[in-house]
């Protein structure tokens, strides 16, 4: 079996770069759709590469929020305009009249760090609306609108040390209800921090590469060289491996 760093050269040759594996290397990174010429990533991820790869860097520890499964009763959230109330394992959000019913809850936080807030939607007969904040009914780190049953994901980078999460009905018409549940708030593993080869492992095992990074990488630059030689695997692989 051939070498990992013999394969990666054979198939950026193949590409139809030149010189040495890290020329060749920096040659390629600058091929991708992201624009501007990236040093080579050894311990930090550049951020054209953040940007090209879009993987979420893992979570650290559990959800910051309270009872976001609602399995029992809705303890740990306010409700405004509106009743909040546990039914069947999830939580259903009904506007009193002419208000919009609303139920937000308190989580700490880190000034610059980034949360990830998850969770499940359910249009009963209403649109949802989920916002954070500084504030209980402030939008102005995220304010996404929910049109169907789904469920959602979305980032957010805290600016103070508590955040609001809250869940909204998009409407003021008295008694339309929308459905919420397994809400979870983490914090996520510092970016700059994040090393290159977990960017790599991540990115590699999205395309559909298992095992370790290693085994990952090896099969990634064989595929690379089996579609710059046109797909003539067999002969190309052994001119230049064996």
């Amino acid at each position: 079996m051939p070498q990992l760093s013999d394969v990666r050269f054979a198939a950026l040759r193949a590409l139809g770069f030149t010189g040495s594996t890290s020329d060749m290397l920096l040659a390629w990174l600058q091929t991708f759709p992201f624009g501007g010429a990236p040093t080579l990533p050894n311990k930090t991820v550049p951020d054209a590469w953040k940007a090209a790869l879009s993987v979420v860097p893992p979570s650290i520890g559990p959800t910051l929020v309270q009872n976001g499964t609602f399995d029992t009763d809705t303890a740990g959230w306010t409700a405004v305009g509106g009743t909040f109330v546990s039914t069947s394992g999830e939580a259903i959000l009904t506007n009193q009249a002419a208000s919009f019913g609303r139920a937000s809850q308190a989580f700490p936080t880190v000034a610059g760090k980034k949360y990830l807030v998850e969770g499940n939607f359910r249009r009963v007969d209403v649109n949802g609306i989920l916002r954070a904040s500084t504030v209980p009914d402030g939008s102005e780190l995220l304010s996404a609108g929910l049109t169907s049953t789904q469920s959602f994901s979305h980032i957010i980078t805290a600016t103070a040390a508590t955040t609001y999460v809250s869940l909204w009905n998009n409407s003021t018409v008295g008694g339309n209800s929308s459905g919420w549940d397994n809400i979870v708030i983490t914090e996520l593993q510092d970016i700059d921090n994040y090393q290159r080869n977990d960017w790599w492992y991540e990115y590699l095992g999205s395309l559909g590469y298992t095992g370790q990074l290693n085994d990952r990488e090896l099969a990634y630059w064989l595929q690379v060289f089996q579609d710059a030689t046109g797909g003539a695997y067999s002969a190309a692989y052994s001119t230049a491996f064996d």
